[in-house]
């Protein structure tokens, strides 16, 4: 996966304001936006240049559809006439999180409803937090895809992994984020932490009758997780076995 330090790195800001998604691609698969992708002159290439990159522009213009076209399910279902010369130079893999607007609103609803600050802030992190675990859990069980494996253009970024390497990846990340798998492949981390969603959900609806309480007890240890080492720890462990 790729990473970067922004001190000292140069941002580039990408105005998408141009009508090039008529529907919001938020609910569409990789897959699906694939189908009927056109490609922005210059955008989609400015997107994987090697510098940090602010992509802006009103609701509807399409930077949802832009990013989902740089995950591995997008670019191998991608069979437009650029297609090929455009993965031709695509030499990374990338972790799509979604994230909107509601995002905002259900923190801001969070902190209204929970009496202590420190509660709803330390609830509001670790929902955060999972949503980015589930986004690079999710991306791992896709590189494992062997349709995706055989895309020619694409196989030399997608990881190969063989069972054993995915086991150990799990079984570290599970142990790291706090997770009780059923089994240690990536589907079942995924899971583990759609689970973790729930009951940070239930934890939520005590805090509002009990406080800081809430987070008492034993098992509450994964709420303070740093989602910074947690990304840095997965794609140490991915890029290692890879």
């Amino acid at each position: 996966p790729r990473r970067g330090n922004t001190t000292g790195d140069r941002a580039e800001m990408i105005d998408s304001s141009g009508k090039f998604d008529t529907f919001n691609a938020k609910h569409k698969t990789p897959q699906e936006v694939a189908q009927s992708f056109v490609n922005p002159p210059t955008l989609l290439t400015r997107l994987v240049s090697k510098n940090h990159v602010v992509m802006t522009g009103p609701r509807g213009s399409g930077k949802t559809t832009l990013l989902k076209m740089l995950t591995v399910p997008g670019l191998a279902s991608w069979t437009g006439d650029q297609a090929v010369a455009f993965k031709e130079q695509v030499d990374f893999v990338s972790v799509f999180v979604p994230a909107d607007r509601s995002w905002h609103g259900q923190i801001k609803e969070l902190a209204r409803r929970i009496p202590d600050e420190g509660t709803a802030e330390i609830l509001g992190t670790a929902t955060f937090t999972t949503h980015i675990f589930k986004a690079i859990s999710k991306a791992f069980l896709d590189w494992q895809s062997l349709d995706l494996s055989e895309n020619n253009e694409l196989q030399k970024c997608i990881p190969k992994l063989t069972f054993e390497d995915e086991r150990k990846i799990v079984g570290s990340l599970a142990s790291d984020w706090h997770l009780q798998t059923e089994a240690n492949t990536f589907f079942e981390l995924n899971e583990a932490l759609g689970k973790r969603l729930s009951n940070i959900g239930i934890l939520k609806n005590k805090a509002r009758r009990v406080g800081a309480e809430v987070l008492d007890g034993d098992g509450k240890d994964f709420l303070y997780l740093s989602y910074r080492e947690g990304i840095k720890r997965a794609y140490t462990l991915h890029n290692n076995a890879s």
